[in-house]
């Protein structure tokens, strides 16, 4: 006996959201994903994962023959399906998520109609595929987004731009990141055979201006600091 079953929900002919149970448990989460006597179930081919970054849109796709069981297990995805009728008329935007912001369950569409989706979560958004038929290339066709751009919310059509920002923020402290590539580099120099009471002061030994050099330099000073001592060097050795 299975408990604690939630009924299939019909959001337009074929195309399906089932609700999922989350069950807690002392040592972490179980999650359903699909039985074979659900609703949807339409024989099994293959389990597929795919990713979207954050902001990013995929589409649009149609399937021939598959039948898709989407479940999102990292993140929160946006899925918009639609039959492809121009003006394209939207069948349903649905947004699924593993993390507890949206309702969490399993999307199933029916071979025939266009989707994408798109990445709404922060950090990483992957979804999986529990598809009827294995992979070909040949079963399925694509387009481009702008082909159905009247299916897509403005949300999903501002937020791919929103997303650049990111990268533009990592350029702004390259400086910062450089400086300690120079600052590790002191370390092997050290390492090698250095005395105990060379290793222990080895900013007073150098210049004030051997600070700002490139780490090359600063190694080369620490070498002939080492050299500079051999008397003093020999008897921590003892």
């Amino acid at each position: 006996m299975i408990p604690n079953r939630l009924p299939a929900v019909s959001v337009s002919p074929g195309l399906l959201f089932t609700p999922l149970r989350r069950i807690a448990t002392p040592k972490g989460e179980v999650r359903h994903g699909l039985r074979a006597s659900d609703a949807g179930f339409a024989g099994f081919g293959e389990v597929y994962f795919t990713e979207v970054l954050p902001g990013a849109v995929k589409g649009w796709k149609r399937h021939r023959l598959m039948t898709l069981n989407l479940v999102v297990v990292c993140g929160t995805v946006r899925f918009i399906v639609h039959d492809g009728a121009q003006p394209a008329r939207r069948i349903a935007s649905y947004v699924i998520s593993a993390e507890g912001a949206a309702p969490y369950g399993r999307l199933t569409v029916p071979p025939g109609l266009w989707m994408g989706f798109q990445g709404l979560g922060q950090g990483r958004n992957l979804l999986m595929n529990l598809a009827s038929h294995e992979h070909d290339p040949t079963e399925a066709e694509s387009c481009e987004l702008e082909v159905f751009a009247d299916a897509i919310p403005i949300s999903a059509q501002i937020a791919p731009a929103t997303s650049q920002v990111a990268p533009a923020t990592a350029q702004d402290a390259p400086s910062t990141a450089q400086v300690t590539p120079a600052t590790a580099q002191v370390t092997p120099a050290t390492a090698q055979g250095a005395p105990a009471a060379v290793r222990a002061t080895p900013a007073a030994v150098q210049p004030a201006s051997l600070a700002a050099q490139p780490a090359r330099s600063t190694a080369q000073a620490t070498q002939a600091t080492v050299q500079a001592a051999p008397a003093a060097a020999k008897p921590a050795h003892a």
